[in-house]
C-alpha cells in the first residue's frame, strides 16, 4: 500500500469500528464487557460485537457455581444483551489443545463440544463456525457451519474450503476442494 492507501484505510477503519481494549490493571469480566459494548452500541451505534477471545476474559463466578453453570449463565447473559440491544454478538472462543494422530500426524477437526469449559458451547449459540486446519504447517483449511438454529433466516450448515494467506492475513476460497 502507498501511504495515501494506508491513510485512507486508517482513516475508514476508525469512522466504521470501535476497539474496546482494557488498561493492564483492569479485570476484563463479563460485567466489564457487558458495560464497554452497551456504551459501544449507544456512542458509536455499533451493530456488531466481537469478544476476541474468550478464554482471555477474567471469569470471576459465585462460589456455589462450577464452571460449567458458568459458561452456560454467560451466553446466557450474552444472548440478552444481543436481543436487547438488537446487534450481532460473535464470541471466539478455542478448543482445549487438539492432539494430533500418532499415525497421521494431522491434528483432529475439533467440534463445539471440544471449546474448554463446557458443552454450553454446543448447546446453547445460534450458531456455531469452526475453522480448522489438519497441521499447522499447512495454509488449508475447512471454514464449517456446524450449527445453525434458524435455517429460514441465517441459512443451512455447510462448509467452504480456503487456504490462508500470511501476507494478507485472509483467507482466499478454494475453487477445488479435493486439492486441499
Amino acid at each position: 500500500m502507498s501511504d495515501i492507501e494506508l491513510a485512507q484505510a486508517d482513516a475508514w477503519i476508525d469512522r466504521h469500528f470501535s476497539f474496546i481494549v482494557p488498561d493492564e490493571d483492569e479485570d476484563v469480566t463479563l460485567e466489564w464487557v457487558l458495560q464497554h459494548l452497551a456504551a459501544a452500541v449507544i456512542r458509536n451505534d455499533a451493530k456488531i460485537g466481537v469478544i476476541d477471545p474468550w478464554n482471555e476474559m477474567d471469569h470471576i463466578r459465585p462460589p456455589d457455581m462450577n464452571l460449567t453453570e458458568y459458561t452456560g449463565f454467560a451466553i446466557k447473559e450474552l444472548k440478552k444483551f444481543a436481543k436487547k440491544y438488537r446487534i450481532h454478538l460473535l464470541v471466539l472462543a478455542h478448543p482445549a489443545k487438539m492432539q494430533r494422530d500418532r499415525q497421521t500426524g494431522k491434528i483432529p477437526k475439533p467440534s463445539l463440544y471440544d471449546i474448554s469449559d463446557s458443552a454450553h458451547w454446543n448447546n446453547k449459540p445460534d450458531v456455531g463456525i469452526v475453522i480448522h486446519r489438519e497441521s499447522y504447517d499447512k495454509p488449508e483449511a475447512s471454514i464449517t457451519v456446524v450449527k445453525s438454529r434458524y435455517h429460514n433466516e441465517i441459512g443451512r450448515p455447510g462448509a467452504i474450503y480456503g487456504i490462508w494467506n500470511q501476507d494478507t492475513t485472509r483467507y482466499t476460497i478454494a475453487d477445488n476442494p479435493e486439492l486441499l
